[in-house]
């Protein structure tokens, strides 16, 4: 995403003029085309750039006084550079010096401001008792610290926007303005400890007069009142009404289908099980909608940096509660056609007419099709998130000749717990496809396609973020985690092609226990292990080393405020893995999962609670993830807090240095990256021709 379009998204409109003007600057940069592209050659595609962290840098700010890279006093923004002897680009560094000091000069008077607020507020605090004031007394703090708080945002977003248009000077004309940015730290809106000062007095004062001098109850108080619903009370009360439909509608379906299993002739059971995968992912999916909006709840009642992590454009962006709102709408969506599919077996068809049975699943499949698949403006809500999911999955298909970023490694993370649903899914288009055939053709049809979808569904999950991992390794030459993860998704893949390819692997059918089939059961025990373990240990990051005591305990720094929370998910994560993984594998090809020959009870009741645990537990995994990746920001942010060099021949020197070491590694990279491939090839063609008998 361009930082020009994030930098007016995130401006605040009453300041809009006192910014540092980013386009001006871009546009009459000498050399430069006035295009925004980045230039950060060595930024980490995966892990946002930690540099350009809004919430990365608000608590260096907040914690160190500062956001400048170095800890030297170097004074001038010009002191050294390659540009003393272009006019036009002394010209330029002359305008972007006095933009800066437009920015000084107005948030010198901001904090001004705001100063004098909370020093009246504090005088009133202190000098009455009246609890009738108390109201009054909490709302002007909670502005004090909400105008304390945008000032803070409109130096970190200025000190952002000076970083990016120097670097970009600095590619354009091959400078090392950038280098020196150090200098920044003379300027008070960059350097000036009185903000810092002025937030952790609010805090106190808050803490003293209203939470008993808790001050971290005080600090939570205060952002929540700061930050206020994402929604008004009418909308709530919309969403509180539809959720009663729902609720409505889910009695009432549980009434018919009772009634539909008792009375239903014999020779219209084959409607009921025929559409069963239609009616269980549509609710899967639906349950998946209301959990996500769950994890966007969390994410943003613990201020977790998710937008800048994924990358998303702030327009593209749905609040939970726009979330709870569409999972509302599918789900008595959903719910209501699933009731007259009941009413028409019970009904409808004494008068037989066979064809509007079929007509109500599929006008079901069509509808979320064109809700969630097709790039229809009219039609879907909220385009551009579409546009961003819809991109990010052409990423992971396109895998490995596409740039790789933490939201494609994320969704395709997804996609491995979500192809029983795309299996689902695939079966009810076969079957509103073959509309004018009859039941029984329909259902043969579709089981002769899944000779090709079930494999390739269950596998190119895996396979997608097997290469995923091996271009992560391409790119940083980083072994680890690169390599390890991909060889996690190289053991699961083999072992679901066994279990598709050899179904009697997975049933007791009176076989004997083959070699082939004793090294399928050790390696999908040893897979699901090692999955298990990277969650904890690498994925969240769960437990560190003290080296002083030799011994492991829960991470001390934590976003979510219970260590309960921590193990619980540690726990469940064990649970649901197992029992996931118990189930991985269709007992046939049959894209129905064997719902002609395996129990209904099964289909319709234990498969889709199967599918909506497993999506539970991937939503927990994204909240422990993404909570990772977000303090790991942090950590690298202050990793790369280095003094800047002296000299710039040392600073290119060691640009030499990395750039031959890199090409030096390259060779032993791809070397590593054929073997991986062909350990794929190989493995996946033991799992699909080995043991055929079995």
């Amino acid at each position: 995403m361009r930082f020009g379009v994030l930098m007016k998204a995130q401006l605040i409109e009453e300041w809009r003029d006192d910014y540092l003007d980013y386009d001006l600057l871009k546009k009459t940069m000498p050399g430069g085309t006035g295009e925004d592209h980045d230039y950060d050659d060595d930024v980490d595609h995966v892990h946002a750039d930690a540099e350009d962290n809004m919430d990365v840098m608000r608590e260096r700010f907040l914690t160190r006084g500062s956001v400048s890279i170095a800890e030297d006093e170097t004074t001038g923004l010009l002191a050294t550079s390659d540009a003393d002897d272009d006019p036009a680009q002394q010209r330029w560094l002359g305008e972007l010096s006095a933009q800066i000091d437009k920015v000084d000069n107005a948030y010198g008077l901001m904090l001004a401001g705001v100063e004098n607020r909370l020093e009246r507020c504090c005088q009133i605090a202190d000098s009455t008792d009246n609890p009738d004031t108390s109201s009054a007394l909490r709302s002007e703090f909670v502005q004090c610290f909400r105008r304390l708080n945008m000032v803070l945002n409109f130096a970190l977003l200025n000190f952002q926007a000076v970083r990016k248009i120097t670097k970009k000077f600095d590619k354009v004309t091959g400078s090392h303005v950038s280098a020196q940015i150090a200098g920044l730290r003379s300027r008070a809106v960059f350097r000036n400890k009185g903000l810092v000062q002025q937030i952790n007095r609010v805090v106190r004062e808050y803490a003293m007069h209203f939470e008993s001098g808790d001050e971290t109850a005080a600090k939570i108080a205060l952002l929540h009142r700061m930050t206020g619903p994402d929604f008004e009370r009418r909308d709530a009360f919309r969403l509180g009404v539809k959720t009663g439909i729902c609720v409505t509608l889910v009695i009432w379906i549980l009434v018919m289908v009772n009634l539909t299993s008792l009375e239903v002739p014999d020779d219209l059971q084959g409607y009921v099980r025929a559409y069963t995968p239609v009616y269980r992912c549509t609710l899967v999916l639906c349950g998946l909608m209301w959990l996500w909006g769950i994890v966007i709840l969390v994410f943003t009642k613990f201020r977790v940096n998710f937008l800048y992590i994924f990358q998303m454009d702030p327009e593209s962006r749905l609040s939970y509660f726009q979330i709870f709102n569409d999972s509302a709408n599918l789900t008595i969506g959903v719910l209501a056609n699933l009731l007259i599919f009941s009413l028409a077996l019970l009904w409808p068809l004494k008068t037989g007419d066979l064809l509007s049975i079929d007509m109500i699943p599929s006008a079901l499949v069509i509808w979320v099709m064109v809700r969630f698949v097709l790039p229809i403006r009219v039609i879907s809500r909220h385009w551009k998130s579409r546009q961003y999911l819809l991109y990010n999955l052409g990423q992971i298909v396109s895998s490995p000749f596409s740039r790789t970023s933490f939201s494609a490694f994320f969704i395709a993370d997804f996609l491995t717990s979500t192809f029983k649903l795309a299996i689902d899914f695939s079966t009810s288009l076969c079957l509103t496809a073959n509309l004018a055939l009859d039941l029984d053709d329909r259902v043969a049809r579709c089981s002769r396609m899944s000779n090709v979808t079930v494999p390739l569904m269950s596998a190119l999950p895996l396979y997608w973020r097997f290469m995923q991992c091996l271009r992560r390794y391409f790119e940083t030459s980083q072994r680890f985690p690169n390599l390890p993860n991909a060889c996690k998704y190289l053991i699961a893949h083999s072992v679901i092609l066994l279990g598709v390819f050899h179904s009697s692997y997975t049933v007791g059918q009176g076989k004997e226990w083959t070699t082939f089939r004793i090294i399928w059961l050790i390696s999908f025990l040893a897979s699901t292990m090692f999955t298990f373990i990277w969650d904890v240990l690498v994925d969240w990051s769960m437990f560190e080393f003290d080296v002083s005591t030799c011994s492991v305990g829960l991470r001390k720094r934590r976003l979510y405020n219970k260590a309960e929370y921590y193990a619980m998910a540690v726990l469940f994560n064990f649970v649901l893995r197992f029992l996931w993984t118990a189930s991985l594998i269709p007992s046939s090809r049959n894209p129905l999962f064997c719902i002609l020959t395996e129990s209904d009870a099964y289909q319709m009741v234990i498969a889709p609670l199967l599918m909506l645990l497993e999506v539970f537990r991937r939503c927990m995994w994204a909240l422990f993830r993404v909570e990772n990746e977000h303090l790991g920001n942090v950590d690298d942010f202050r990793q790369h807090d280095a003094p800047v060099p002296m000299f710039f021949d040392n600073f290119r020197a060691q640009e030499q240095r990395k750039a031959y070491a890199r090409r030096q590694t390259r060779y032993g990279i791809a070397f590593e990256l054929a073997v991986m491939g062909v350990l794929l090839v190989g493995l996946s063609c033991v799992a699909i021709f080995a043991d055929k008998d079995n």
